[in-house]
């Protein structure tokens, strides 16, 4: 009899927690999405020759190469591209960052298994003293409709001053 109880109790409970709506085997949680694409910026760091000077700011430009290649066996779409660019001045009071995004719509389209290669001129306006460091994150849609995003690493900045040659 007890035998009984029990499997009725266990059947009972079981199918309380299925009308309530209430999944009562635990689920594991969903995989984390594969990022489709992987991100590479050179050089490494960002050395950017000095241009001209207000007085008070001063423009430096870079070239790069952004490399974009598709590793997750499914083509892509890539959509936006947004650089952020953080400025850094060491004062009295601590320390104060500036951090400036600039989004450009842009519309490449990479097959599975496939890269691209993007030249670009950067340029950044600093005052003496600061710290500039520099990400790109991409972001689209893979073949199958999914969308992603990923980034560069932060990537420091060199601000070469007049003369300098940008060598080491």
């Amino acid at each position: 009899m007890k035998t009984f109880t029990a499997v009725c109790w266990t059947s009972a409970a079981l199918f309380a927690a299925a009308g309530c709506g209430c999944d009562p085997l635990p689920t594991s949680p969903a995989p984390r999405p594969v990022i489709p694409i992987s991100v590479m910026v050179t050089p490494t760091p960002i050395r950017a020759r000095f241009v001209s000077s207000d007085g008070r700011t001063s423009t430096y430009q870079a070239a790069v190469e952004i490399t974009v290649a598709e590793v997750g066996g499914v083509g892509v779409r890539i959509d936006k591209f947004t650089e952020t660019t953080t400025y850094t001045l060491q004062t009295e009071q601590g320390t104060v960052s500036l951090v400036v995004p600039a989004t450009s719509d842009v519309l490449h389209q990479i097959p599975a298994g496939a890269s691209m290669t993007h030249s670009r001129v950067l340029q950044f306006g600093a005052s003496t003293g600061e710290g500039v460091t520099w990400s790109l994150r991409v972001a689209g849609v893979d073949s199958q409709g999914r969308p992603f995003a990923t980034a560069s690493p932060t990537i420091g900045v060199v601000l070469l001053e007049p003369g300098a040659t940008g060598g080491e």
